[in-house]
């Protein structure tokens, strides 16, 4: 396996991930590869995506977090398996303070 992340600004961040199998756990030599990007273009948001030939139920991943207030988390996911088939979901997250 070798990895690489890279900063690429304050606000992008992209790497890759190589896997290589081969016998004895693979009948051939393989080599897979996954990307990934965050972006964060304001300090509330963060956007994120994925690109991975391993995994073998999620192909693609993209998807997105806004921090709308102090105690409220907005968020978008969109998944795409190898089939194309897709999956999305959307939702908030509240924190409450106790007492």
């Amino acid at each position: 396996m070798l990895s690489y992340m890279q900063s690429i600004s304050e606000t992008l961040h992209a790497g890759w991930h190589l896997a290589y199998t081969g016998p004895p756990y693979a009948p051939a030599p393989t080599a897979k590869m996954s990307y990934g990007v965050r972006w964060n273009p304001e300090p509330s948001t963060t956007c994120i995506a994925s690109f991975n030939t391993m995994h073998p139920q999620e192909r693609l991943l993209l998807g997105i977090v806004k921090k709308a207030s102090k105690r409220v988390q907005l968020f978008a996911e969109l998944k795409a398996d190898p089939a194309n088939k897709t999956d999305f979901q959307a939702g908030y997250k509240c924190l409450f303070s106790e007492g």
